[in-house]
């Protein structure tokens, strides 16, 4: 993770104080979305934290969907702003 998403996350207090090891499983195909547990083992910090950020539009998620769904494309572009 870049610098600069790091401190932006600290700033914004979405960092836990946990780390949480990234599930092995994951990596097994390449998604075209994340869900918010995907994308808080790729970030290091909690699902609470993803879902905070989700919510104050930092990311933005597929609308319509029953579950929080972001774009890998669109996940991909917020990481690399940071």
């Amino acid at each position: 993770m870049a610098k600069d998403l790091r401190k932006f996350c600290e700033e914004n207090g979405y960092l836990s104080r946990k780390k949480k090891e990234v599930d092995k499983d994951t990596d097994k195909m390449d998604p075209i979305v994340y869900t918010t547990k995907q994308m808080a083992q790729m970030l290091c910090m909690s699902e609470q934290s993803v879902r905070n950020m989700i919510k104050e539009n930092h990311i933005p998620t597929i609308p319509g969907t029953k579950n929080v769904l972001v774009r890998k494309e669109t996940f991909d572009n917020f990481i690399n702003q940071y």
